[in-house]
């Protein structure tokens, strides 16, 4: 059996998020990744070899694993009229098999990871959602906005 094209990305876990009523969350850096792109988020309980729960602590050094099937990859020219594999972002795996799933928009995402970002800093404070939200959008978008200028 042949394996599945794949690149591997370096990452640091950046902190850990403990949300009320959810499962707490690590949040990953990875370099080379667009500014906008370059965070996940998954939740914090991995399998060691021995099929124990552990969790990412933070500054862990981390390898971002995106491999896809075969029949998901085209053919790539590098510039030279050679071709190279080009592998599509459908799957993410951190090395430790943890998995993202992302299942919004991603500007949608970033927005809401920003808001609630906001909302940690402000105490957690209740009763403010919209203006977290509206703020974490006209920060991103500021961002966006400024990079095409």
């Amino acid at each position: 059996m042949s394996e599945r094209p794949n690149v591997t990305l370096p990452g640091t876990v950046e902190r850990i998020i403990k949300p009320p009523n959810e499962p707490e969350k690590a949040q990953t850096t990875v370099k080379g990744a667009d500014h906008l792109c370059r965070e996940i988020r998954i939740d914090n309980t991995l399998r060691n070899e021995n099929g124990g729960d552990v969790s990412l602590q933070a500054g862990a050094r981390v390898d971002v694993t995106l491999e896809a099937e075969s029949e998901a990859t085209t053919l790539k020219s590098n510039g030279n009229g050679k071709h190279s594999k080009s592998v599509p972002m459908n799957r993410t795996t951190l090395s430790t098999l943890a998995q993202t799933k992302p299942s919004e928009p991603l500007l949608e995402h970033e927005i809401r990871l920003r808001a609630y970002d906001l909302y940690e800093q402000q105490g957690r404070m209740d009763g403010h959602s919209v203006e977290y939200w509206l703020h974490a959008e006209a920060e991103i978008l500021g961002k966006i906005f400024s990079r095409c200028a």
